[in-house]
């Protein structure tokens, strides 16, 4: 027979004419010396092939960048899928796999082959190694079984699906995962080489944001897009929420890359309020309705603070939890990334998925983002290794290592940055390891700083170390509170005590006055009902006060230390026969009212809040009558 072949990145024809077993032979072993892109059908991260790599001359046989590659691009290496680039799979790159992946084999004595098959034929010339390998080896899920056990008892299928040997009763694959990873993630079996996660990446774009960092954050969605493999329909695919006061679906669930750059560079930013639980539900609601329990389903969340829908709101970060927490019952992994002094560490570890470690962190600022997207691309099931206390995060600062490297040579056991890295110990640093501020405990609280009057009294707590290398900033490091240290001046020659119940009517010298404590449970004073409509100033005299919603100001009254005086103008008192000048109009004012000609008695006024009080009377003579 005759058989064909051409290569889209070689001209080569091969011709075979089977005249016998020996000629077969002598055509499979020189076959041996050809090249051929291996894996077929291999993409980059952005869906280009190999045959793309070679007609556009964006690199060269020896695996160097061709002509038409662009180096503000990066590095082939930036575009590896599935770990590898087209240096390692491409021909015409360089890489690729010479032969076509069977043994040429030898002639045996009976000039047969001693590699046939149990049934003769030629079947075991073809010796094409395994595509995939179980990882872990000795995966086993939570029940003990293992990936031999789940191909043998038809568990599972090939493209991830439930095998006929699978009872509907026991749940789904992820109840019964191991660390986060479950059958299909594991076993070759049951899917692994498709290793295929659909990703709902809900990103917070509330007031506290701001416009910068929201610009982080769309290059972060944009970078996650590239590092991530896409295959078509059955492959990975991914969509995003954005939340605020409230949540919406801005790119649906897809696996079209160029229709998500689009999507995600549309994305407006709109500030608002904190809520992630809807947030969350959305995203939920997304993966309910395209997605499946055989396939891994994750959601991310990214935020910057507590979920709250006004300040002090006790009850949205309640239905986050919640919300965070009917996902996980259906077999969704949830990965919680806080930024900033802001992030609650104690909501994100409620939102994340076991164990807890792998599924929240913290970033020193947005700038760190795009170290958590390589840092999530690394796995199959996206993850974060040692996320809770960041070691993924440093960066080298010489040429012969990477953030992993650092992770593993930065850390002493029981995670302290080692003197080689640590910031503090010079500029002999390899590595620059972020470092969060550290604080101490609050102090207690100061003596009052008035010693009569109103005053404040503070507290701090001290910075252990500072942050550093785009840690978490300090929190606040000092309180205050108002406080009142008891009247001022000699009340006892200036103004007199009284005993009796509070409130209670008392002679203050002549006038009539009411009998008050000034703080709880202090000396009683007899004050006049013009004092009584004042009261004590936080700031200087002279500034704006209030007084039962009436506007005053601030006076510095002997005795009594600086008080607010209501800024009360009765108007000119209106009496018959009474003579009225000298009086004050205002509040409290010095008043000593006298009778016109012709009227006898004893007349009083007072000016109060209400306006003028009177007292007394003046009678006219002429109506008088003697007797």
């Amino acid at each position: 027979f005759f058989f064909a072949s051409m290569h889209r990145s070689m001209n080569y024809v091969i011709l075979i004419y089977v005249l016998g077993l020996a000629d077969w032979r002598w055509c499979m072993a020189n076959a041996q010396t050809a090249c051929f892109d291996s894996p077929l059908g291999w993409t980059d991260s952005e869906g280009d092939t190999c045959y793309s790599y070679m007609v556009n001359d964006w690199c060269t046989s020896n695996g160097d960048f061709g002509a038409s590659w662009d180096p503000i691009w990066g590095t082939f290496a930036d575009y590896a899928n599935h770990g590898k680039d087209a240096t390692q799979v491409c021909c015409d790159c360089g890489g690729g796999s010479t032969g076509l992946g069977f043994n040429a084999g030898t002639l045996d004595s009976d000039g047969d082959d001693a590699d046939d098959d149990a049934d003769g034929d030629a079947d075991a010339l073809w010796s094409v190694p395994p595509a995939c390998a179980d990882d872990p080896a000795d995966w086993k899920d939570s029940e003990g079984r293992s990936c031999e056990v789940y191909q043998d008892k038809a568990l599972c299928a090939s493209d991830g699906e439930y095998g006929p040997g699978w009872s509907k009763f026991w749940g789904t694959f992820g109840d019964f995962a191991v660390n986060g990873v479950a059958a299909p993630q594991a076993c070759c079996a049951c899917g692994k080489e498709a290793c295929v996660t659909d990703a709902m990446l809900v990103v917070d774009r509330s007031g506290s944001i701001g416009t910068d960092n929201w610009q982080q954050v769309v290059t972060y969605l944009r970078d996650r897009v590239r590092r991530l493999a896409f295959a078509g329909p059955s492959g990975n695919r991914l969509g995003v929420v954005a939340y605020s006061t409230t949540s919406a679906v801005v790119c649906r669930l897809s696996h079209d890359p160029a229709a998500l750059l689009g999507c995600i560079d549309g994305i407006v930013y709109t500030r608002g309020w904190t809520n992630t639980g809807q947030g969350i539900a959305d995203a939920g609601g997304q993966l309910d309705l395209y997605s499946t329990a055989s396939r891994t389903r994750l959601i991310e969340v990214i935020t910057d603070g507590r979920a709250q829908l006004w300040n002090g709101d006790p009850v949205t970060t309640l239905t986050t939890r919640d919300m965070a927490a009917l996902q996980k019952a259906k077999g969704v992994i949830v990965i919680a990334i806080g930024v900033g002094a802001g992030a609650d560490k104690e909501e994100l570890q409620a939102m994340a998925s076991e164990p807890k470690e792998s599924h929240w962190t913290t970033l020193g600022s947005f700038t760190s983002l795009l170290k958590l997207s390589e840092a999530l691309a690394e796995a199959c099931v996206p993850s974060i290794q040692d996320g809770s206390i960041r070691r993924w995060e440093c960066q080298s600062k010489d040429d012969r290592s990477t953030d992993h490297w650092c992770a593993n040579n930065c850390y002493d056991g029981d995670g302290r940055p080692v003197a080689a890295c640590d910031p503090a110990s010079g500029a002999g640093q390899v590595c620059a390891c972020p470092v969060d501020c550290k604080v101490g405990g609050w102090g207690p609280w100061s003596d009052c700083s008035a010693t009569c009057g109103a005053g404040v009294m503070t507290r701090s707590r001290p910075v252990q170390w500072p942050a550093a290398d785009g840690g978490a900033s300090c929190p606040a490091t000092q309180r205050q509170r108002s406080c009142d240290a008891g009247p001022c001046g000699d009340f006892a020659s200036d103004v007199p005590t009284c005993s009796g119940a509070e409130n209670s009517t008392c002679d203050a010298g002549g006038d009539r006055g009411r009998c008050r404590s000034l703080k709880p449970g202090g000396e009683r004073y007899c004050l006049t009902d013009g004092l009584l409509q004042t009261v004590r100033c936080a700031s200087a005299a002279g500034t704006a006060c209030r007084v039962s919603d009436v506007a005053g100001t601030c006076h510095d009254v002997p005795a009594l230390g600086v008080l607010c005086i209501p800024d009360v103008d009765c108007g000119p008192p209106d009496r018959a026969g009474v003579d009225f000048s000298g009086c004050s109009q205002k509040l409290a004012g010095t008043c000593t009212p006298s009778c016109l000609p012709g009227h006898v008695g004893d007349p009083t006024a007072v000016c109060n809040v209400g306006g003028w009080t009177y007292g007394g009377s003046c009678t006219d003579c002429s109506k008088i009558v003697c007797r």
